[in-house]
């Protein structure tokens, strides 16, 4: 089996993303809402609820809050950087990573990017929602690097058949 070719995809839509932690959102009111709606509660636990549902929100607006990004795959490995504007984290300047697929819904990805570079602990990797709609003409391309562009491609295709794994 043969590395996928070289690809460059620039990540810069994100509505998809952002409509599920607003509909996440939205769902977690609406459940805390109802269930303080149907107990009497001390107002002490009321309002430790409610801190409890406004720190969700806070932590739910973070994850909406993403950059756009470069994912460069060279054949052997893949990269990522910065795309256009300056990457909050371990991303500033295009490194090597370890891409792995979290979910694969079709028109819809959720990635985890590893950085591969000494000194990035594994709590650093970054997890970025990629959608078909917004880059329509290299999402093919895209899914299928994804899936079979592997920096040990040879070794698990070995495995796979029989073989040795290659080192």
């Amino acid at each position: 089996m043969h590395a996928p070719a070289a690809l460059q995809f620039n990540v810069h839509r994100f509505g998809v993303w952002r409509a599920l932690l607003g509909a996440i959102a939205l769902l977690l009111t609406t459940v805390v809402a109802a269930w303080l709606a149907t107990r009497s509660l001390p107002v002490w636990a009321a309002a430790w609820t409610l801190s409890l549902l406004v720190a969700s929100w806070v932590g739910l607006a973070g994850l909406a809050r993403i950059r756009p990004l470069q994912l460069h795959w060279d054949t052997q490995h893949w990269h990522v950087g910065s795309s256009g504007s300056p990457l909050h984290g371990p991303f500033h300047a295009p490194q090597r990573c370890e891409l792995q697929l979290a979910v694969d819904l079709g028109p819809w990805m959720l990635l985890r990017l590893l950085p591969l570079d000494a000194g990035f602990a594994p709590w650093q990797a970054r997890w970025v929602p990629v959608q078909q709609r917004g880059h329509e003409a290299v999402w093919h391309a895209l899914r299928c690097t994804v899936h079979s562009g592997r920096s040990d491609a040879g070794g698990f295709v070995a495995a796979a058949l029989g073989g040795a794994p290659q080192p």
